[in-house]
Order: C-alpha cells, then sequence, then structure tokens
C-alpha cells in the first residue's frame, strides 16, 4: 500500500478558518501559540502523510521519537473528532494528544484525516466505510521499519471513540485500547443535541433519511459491546457539553457485566477536551498503555 510522509507544516488561520477546521473560539493568537507549542517539541519527527485505503488517497499524521540505530518500538493509532474538515488533524492534536505518546512511550503514533476531510479523497461517512481509513492505517503501520512487531495501541477522542470501538468491532487487534469523551450511543447523542442529527447524522450519514435507527445501532458501541475485545480504558468529564457522560457509564457497565477488561475514569467537571485534566488522562493513559505493553 502507498505510504508517503513530508515535513508537516500547519495550514494558515485563514485556511483553518475558511474550511471551519478550528475549535469554537479559536482566535488567530491561540492558533499562533498553538503552532509555536508544537514547533517547541524537540526530539521529534512530525510529518504529514498520504496513504491508500480503499483506492482512495487519505491524508494524516506521522509523529516519531528520533530513534537510534535499529530502534524498534510500538505502534500507536490515534483516532481524531469532528466531523468534516472540523476537527481535522492539528498542530494542537500533535502537542496534546500524539507527542505526549511518542515521548514518553516512545511510540510511534499514526493518525488518518478519514475520507473526505483534510484533503482526502472520498466522501465522509461518521462511521461507515471511512472506519477503513482506521483499520489500513493500521495495517500500513505494521508495515513500518520502527514497529517492534508485537505492541499496538489505539487513543480515540470524542467521534474517535466511536472509530475506535468500529475499528475494534471490524477486527483491529490491538494490545489495549483508550477512549476519551467518546461517542457510544448515536441515539443518545441526538436527544442531548438535536443539531447532531441535522448537520452530522442527514448531512454525513450515507441513506440516513432511510435507514435511521438501524444506522445509528451500527455506530453506537452501546448495542454491541460483546464486539469489544481489546482491554478498553474509557475517560469522560461530567460536566461534557457535547458528548454526555452518561453514555460512558452505560458502555463501561455493559462492558464490566460482560467481564470484559475494562477501566472507568470520571473527571469532575471534566468538560469535553478534558483540559483541565489533561496531566491526569494522559497519566491515566500510559499507565493503561504499559499494563498490556509486552
Amino acid at each position: 500500500m502507498t505510504f508517503t510522509r513530508t515535513p508537516f507544516t500547519p495550514p494558515p488561520y485563514a485556511e483553518m478558518q475558511q474550511r471551519n477546521a478550528l475549535m469554537e473560539g479559536t482566535t488567530e493568537g491561540m492558533y499562533a501559540t498553538s503552532v509555536a507549542n508544537m514547533q517547541r517539541l524537540v526530539d521529534l519527527r512530525i510529518s504529514a502523510i498520504t496513504y491508500a485505503s480503499d483506492g482512495l488517497a487519505i491524508t494524516g499524521l506521522e509523529v516519531l521519537p528520533t530513534l537510534a540505530d535499529g530502534e524498534k518500538i510500538p505502534l500507536m493509532i490515534y483516532c481524531r473528532g469532528g466531523s468534516g474538515d472540523y476537527g481535522m488533524l492539528s498542530s494542537g492534536q500533535v502537542t496534546a494528544l500524539m507527542a505526549p505518546f511518542a515521548t514518553r512511550m516512545r511510540a510511534g503514533v499514526l493518525a488518518s484525516n478519514y475520507r473526505g476531510n483534510g484533503g482526502s479523497e472520498g466522501c465522509e461517512e461518521f462511521g461507515g466505510a471511512d472506519v477503513h481509513d482506521v483499520l489500513n492505517l493500521l495495517a500500513l503501520g505494521k508495515q513500518q521499519p520502527w514497529w517492534d512487531g508485537k505492541n499496538i495501541f489505539m487513543l480515540g477522542w470524542s467521534r474517535g471513540g466511536m472509530m475506535t470501538y468500529l475499528a475494534l468491532k471490524h477486527g483491529a487487534v490491538v494490545n489495549a485500547a483508550a477512549v476519551g469523551a467518546g461517542v457510544a450511543d448515536l441515539a443518545d447523542g441526538a436527544s442531548f443535541r438535536p443539531e447532531m442529527e441535522e448537520k452530522v447524522y442527514k448531512r454525513y450519514i450515507p441513506e440516513f433519511a432511510t435507514r435511521r435507527e438501524e444506522a445509528m445501532r451500527e455506530r453506537s458501541a452501546v448495542c454491541w459491546p460483546e464486539a469489544l475485545t481489546a482491554p478498553l480504558l474509557i475517560m469522560h468529564g461530567d460536566a461534557d457539553d457535547k458528548v454526555p457522560v452518561g453514555q460512558a457509564r452505560a458502555l463501561a457497565q455493559q462492558l464490566k457485566a460482560l467481564d470484559k477488561a475494562v477501566r472507568y475514569v470520571e473527571y469532575a467537571g471534566g468538560n469535553h477536551g478534558l483540559k483541565q485534566h489533561w496531566k491526569q488522562w494522559v497519566d491515566e493513559t500510559v499507565a493503561w498503555f504499559e499494563t498490556y505493553r509486552i
């Protein structure tokens, strides 16, 4: 499969704004600070990648620690949140969600923008065929000369939580996975935020108008918890105003009832990004992954 890499240069603020790729309230100054923070990261190689998935050219990122000759390291797949270009891979995600694992675990971290987003070919499906973009990236990661041949981890955030659950459902084999503020119940999400159905589900999910309930069940891990076979860390804030904490609680309870390897951590006052709890959730995730490292 095709895999190319070039040095990652964050797009200008105006382009990110035009593409509706910025989080709400991100000013030009805030974006400049985010880019500067990424550029200050040391001993890391940050690359824009393009790879093949179902005949489509898909964009993404690779973050690698500086490797000694012949050094082999774990592979980690990061699944981004958002829909469309909103939430596309950015300097902020490199700094907060990818680099900590490349540095602390000395892992090679790969992430996809998914089809139809971030310059990728194809059409967004929000948990449909775009799951292949995660699975194909995982397969490519296993072909990289730096992979140690035995350790694979997956981290998903928000929509990326749904993508992580779906990847596991569709056969991704990993040592362990972690999900933060993950989407686990689309019907609950539509009830909590009706605009999600109008602006995301109807817009991106194929045949949603004629397959509404079925399409939501297919994308909701609470409808098939038995399919989640990897050890799973679920993290959520009880003040999340994007994805209700009840989704995480319900899935964790289901997995415990099935005697699955699961750990649930809830952060008091935590928002959707768990920004005030960044160190805690990173520590928690590193510890979880290290527990299952071979």
